[in-house]
């Protein structure tokens, strides 16, 4: 658009984008496909079909373009209910028999959920409030359309898959941060159909919580095995979707689970551990890439922390996700990492916002941080007769709270020892926690604020 503002105006004026969406028409998509099934060599039924395919990927970006330029079009597209359900059907339209006309297809994907992930990002809950009621009536051709795309090999770091990535995570990001700002229940939730089961070909029905999870953890896996610093962005994205995935579906927790993905991710930060070990010895460029305030972390860094998110999202709200932790020695674990936790504050605030998702409802997470050390095995925690440390990790959360606290006046992180006095607030329930701070005089220190 050379004068967009003219050109938007004169759109709104003569009511043109209502004309435009016309063109969505999914009954008339599904019937060229089945002619072209009928009749496959009749080129004019195809290249009617790839004119029309051009067309809707056309009015799409179009439409985005709007929306970019004036984010007031978001409210007029909201309008047009049938329009965008339309867009939303289009997901299940697919012609594979002629390459070509599958490249158009999987443009025509890609333009849909770059519009609705545009819309979401700018509008947020407001939007995600408005688009329920259509996205969760078609949520088996929305989850349906994700998963065939991350499950093809040739598809995977294409555009179409890092936007069905962007789309996963925006959409069921936005839904976790309308869920918890809720006072009431929704009528439309997509948490709920996540756990809802989608009947399927067969007798066999899923649900898309599930499917979505364990379509995620096949590409975590995957790309958590490329050593190079560039697959971290793609490594980035997975986890984005696989972390919101994991946060609003039970059924995913569940799976994941059985597949083993807690013991699996115990393994990632091991092997980061020892990764940043054998680095340290080879000189001390991590600490001095701290010391000179460069924004950009240590790759290593970035990995331990992306995986400690996404651990802290499959913990949450969960009971047998973090026994299964705690049987992995995952409260060993995290002392091991603590002393890097001193030389990045970013890793530092991932490692206790992580203590606090596991020792919430969780006596047996709670007690076991009594009994960790930094030179014990990280294997398993569970010992016949188990011995406090002098050494533990609760000593060494009511370190950091005493130097977060005096340091507030001038390098101090407020939110940092807001998240750490909630972990010792959940620690205090545990009998052997308690008594750890007791005799370390900690609790002495808030007799002298009376």
């Amino acid at each position: 658009m050379l004068e967009p503002e003219k050109t938007l105006d004169n759109l709104q004026k003569k009511s043109i984008l209502p004309t435009m969406l016309g063109v969505f028409d999914v009954k008339l998509m599904t019937s060229y496909i089945a002619e072209l099934k009928k009749h496959p060599k009749r080129k004019s039924f195809l290249l009617v079909f790839r004119y029309l395919l051009r067309a809707q990927i056309s009015v799409l970006k179009l439409v985005k373009a709007c929306v970019t330029y004036q984010h007031k079009w978001k409210g007029v597209l909201l309008q047009e209910k049938n329009a965008i359900t339309q867009i939303v059907q289009l997901l299940s339209i697919a012609y594979e028999d002629d390459p070509d006309t599958a490249v158009l297809c999987e443009s025509l994907w890609n333009e849909i959920f770059t519009l609705l992930s545009f819309m979401l990002q700018i509008g947020g809950k407001s939007v995600l409030e408005a688009l329920s009621p259509i996205m969760i009536k078609n949520w088996h051709i929305i989850t349906g359309r994700c998963v065939s795309i991350l499950q093809e090999k040739k598809l995977m770091e294409s555009k179409l898959w890092r936007m069905t990535l962007t789309f996963i995570a925006v959409t069921l990001t936005t839904e976790g941060q309308r869920i918890a700002m809720a006072t009431e229940e929704k009528e439309h939730c997509i948490a709920h159909i996540l756990d809802a089961r989608i009947p399927t070909e067969g007798d066999n029905s899923v649900c898309s919580g599930v499917s979505l999870c364990q379509s995620l953890i096949k590409l975590y896996d995957t790309v958590a095995l490329r050593p190079n610093v560039q697959s971290f962005v793609m490594k980035q994205a997975v986890a984005n979707s696989l972390k919101a995935v994991l946060e609003l579906s039970e059924t995913a927790k569940a799976s994941a689970m059985e597949d083993g993905f807690v013991e699996s991710l115990c393994e990632q930060l091991k092997s980061l551990h020892v990764k940043l070990t054998m680095e340290i010895l080879d000189g001390p460029h991590l600490l001095i890439q701290q010391q000179n305030g460069k924004k950009e972390g240590h790759h290593l860094i970035n990995q331990v922390i992306l995986t400690l998110d996404l651990l802290r999202n499959f913990l949450y709200n969960n009971t047998e996700v973090k026994i299964a932790a705690y049987e992995t020695g995952l409260s060993n674990l995290i002392h091991k990492l603590w002393a890097w936790g001193q030389v990045d504050s970013a890793l530092m605030m991932a490692l206790v916002t992580l203590l606090a998702t596991y020792t919430a409802k969780c006596p047996q997470g709670c007690t076991s941080l009594a009994f960790t050390s930094s030179q014990m095995t990280i294997d398993k925690t569970i010992t016949s007769v188990p011995q406090t440390s002098n050494s533990s990790l609760v000593h060494c959360i009511i370190k950091l709270v005493q130097k977060e606290s005096s340091e507030m006046s001038s390098s101090g992180n407020p939110d940092l020892l807001k998240v750490t006095f909630n972990v010792l607030m959940t620690l205090s329930l545990s009998q052997e926690c308690r008594g750890i701070m007791w005799k370390s005089n900690f609790l002495q220190d808030f007799s002298k604020l009376s």
